[in-house]
């Protein structure tokens, strides 16, 4: 987005149009991995239900129209879990690899996206645990260290400027309290 908006090219509405545009199709992306998850865990029907209740939910549609980052956390959450099941099934670690990007990627669009960290540890412990075959040490702590490295990859504003955020962020609420 800062290089669409810093393009004199761009105008406001044509950056609102095409955070829209994106905002939609990851919405529409969503039901699709919701309808693969769905299939995996419950069946063909399941796959189909789960999408059909994600696609007519109020808030998942309401969200769709507007530009939320929100969206594209969910995004990355749902395909967080899908890569995860897939740790769970096979234990490859080009899904290790994937899931660990994904759950940095979630990071980086909200900080709450890094609780999808959760399935990525409970789907390696899972496998090891229940005997599914071994999971893989070093590709589990190699997607742990991809969820920073994705992070900053994606966000690095927010690393190489956090003093400044975070003294402007203290500024105002100093100023509210004062208020």
């Amino acid at each position: 987005w800062p290089i669409a908006k810093a393009s004199p090219e761009f105008s406001n509405e044509s950056y609102h149009m095409v955070a829209r545009v994106v905002a939609a199709l990851c919405n529409i992306a969503t039901v699709g991995v919701v309808y693969a998850i769905g299939r995996r865990l419950i069946g063909q029907w399941g796959g189909v239900l789960a999408a059909l209740f994600l696609a007519v939910m109020p808030l998942h549609v309401k969200y769709s129209h507007f530009i939320q980052v929100d969206l594209i956390a969910a995004f990355f959450m749902t395909l967080v879990l899908w890569s995860a099941l897939r740790i769970w099934d096979e234990g490859k670690t080009k899904w290790y690899i994937l899931t660990g990007i994904l759950v940095g990627a979630a990071g980086a669009s909200q900080f709450w996206g890094f609780t999808a960290g959760a399935a990525l540890i409970l789907a390696h412990l899972g496998r090891v645990l229940s005997g599914r075959g071994p999971g893989s040490r070093p590709a589990f702590l190699g997607a742990l260290l991809l969820i920073p490295v994705t992070f900053v990859a994606l966000s690095p504003h927010l690393v190489f400027q956090w003093g400044e955020r975070y003294r402007e962020s203290f500024a105002k609420i100093h100023q509210r309290g004062a208020a």
